[in-house]
């Protein structure tokens, strides 16, 4: 699935994800480092990790090791 949007909060990121549908994404961390997920597919209704919930994971991982935009030096 394609990640359209993503947001990101202290222990919680909200997305939608475009496959076949538009798919709503909920992803909280609980305690002792419990996941709670959430995928409004089909799929993951059935208690399964489904690609949605994957896709919106390796964006978050995305987001945490790229590295950030440096403007370029001005040459004098």
């Amino acid at each position: 699935g394609c990640v359209r949007s993503l947001q990101i909060a202290p222990k919680e990121v909200i997305a939608s994800v475009q496959g076949s549908s538009l798919y709503q994404v909920k992803l909280r961390c609980r305690k002792k480092r419990e996941l709670q997920t959430y995928c409004s597919c089909p799929f993951a209704s059935e208690g399964a990790v489904c690609k949605h919930l994957v896709a919106v994971a390796c964006a978050i991982h995305h987001l945490s090791t790229a590295e950030p935009d440096v403007p370029a030096e001005k040459s004098p």
